[in-house]
């Protein structure tokens, strides 16, 4: 019965594909969930992740109210993203920067994952300066250095300036992290469908647009290249490629209809202070020609 509700939850295909290893991980998370002390623990750990940052903000436990059955912990101020003003596009790409960052930051740079966001999780302060709230870190997954490791040489690929380099980078380091069955998919139709939803945001300097629209777009090229069996092996739950890691991003912006327009510069500078980053970035996805730096968003 366990199993059956676990690869409910995981969704399918995926669910169907998991081992009983990665089903026991998924269990012990969910059972995990019900002791409030761990997810202190995780709650205070991404607030020393992230301790400094301008814009983001985690909560603070407290302690001496805080027990198996009950979490306190400070108030986050803000509302949800689903109620900013529709109009404001520069509020809206401060926020979703800040979600994004956050969202592929923390298991990039910090090695874990906060496996169970949406969009409920993000409030929005402003006044005098912007910060996003993130809250609920009872599902928070450490990852071995070696995913962590091959997710950034992934996301290497895909920000790599060169557009032929890059999209070999991106493909020899699913082919590496162990995320194909056979490197023959590739070729597919599929899987270069895939690949260039998941860089579109990258692959040019002309200002781009992430809505419901485009993550619809992603989560149906990664859905259908998951079913046609490219990325799916044992094991491939503790190893998700980036567009999995980037999910909860995808969730909020389909669910709010956020659009952002942002600086790419910025933005690729952010991935450019990962420890271990090799020299030269582009995107894979489209590979015809060599593209110039210059603003797009995300």
């Amino acid at each position: 019965a366990w199993n059956g509700f676990v690869r409910r939850l995981a969704g399918l295909p995926l669910g169907r594909s998991l081992s009983t290893a990665s089903l026991a991980t998924l269990r012990a998370a969910i059972v995990g969930e019900l002791d409030y002390r761990a997810e202190a623990d995780a709650l205070e750990r991404a607030g020393r992740a992230w301790a400094g940052d301008p814009v983001i903000a985690i909560p603070e436990v407290v302690r001496a109210h805080t027990t198996r059955r009950v979490l306190t912990m400070t108030r986050a101020p803000g509302v949800p993203i689903a109620e900013l003003p529709a109009g404001d596009r520069a509020l809206h790409a401060e926020v979703a920067m800040a979600i994004v960052r956050f969202a592929w930051g923390t298991p990039c740079n910090h090695g874990f994952l906060n496996a169970d966001p949406n969009p409920g999780n993000y409030l929005v302060e402003t006044g005098d300066a912007t910060r996003v709230w993130f809250l609920d870190f009872g599902c928070t997954v450490d990852l071995d250095p070696a995913v962590v490791a091959a997710d950034r040489a992934i996301w290497h690929g895909i920000l790599d300036e060169d557009a032929f380099a890059g999209a070999e980078k991106f493909r020899m380091a699913l082919a590496a992290a162990g995320l194909l069955k056979q490197t023959a998919s590739l070729a597919t139709v599929v899987h270069r469908d895939w690949e260039r939803e998941v860089a579109a945001p990258f692959a040019s300097s002309e200002p781009f647009t992430w809505d419901r629209h485009y993550a619809g777009r992603l989560t149906a090229a990664t859905r259908d290249v998951l079913a046609a069996g490219a990325e799916i092996q044992e094991g491939f739950s503790r190893n998700p490629p980036p567009a999995f890691a980037g999910a909860p991003s995808q969730d909020v912006l389909k669910t709010t209809d956020v659009r952002v327009h942002g600086d790419g510069a910025r933005r690729r500078a952010t991935w450019r202070s990962m420890p271990g980053r090799p020299e030269g970035h582009r995107r894979p996805g489209s590979c015809t020609s060599r593209r110039s730096r210059g603003r797009s968003s995300c």
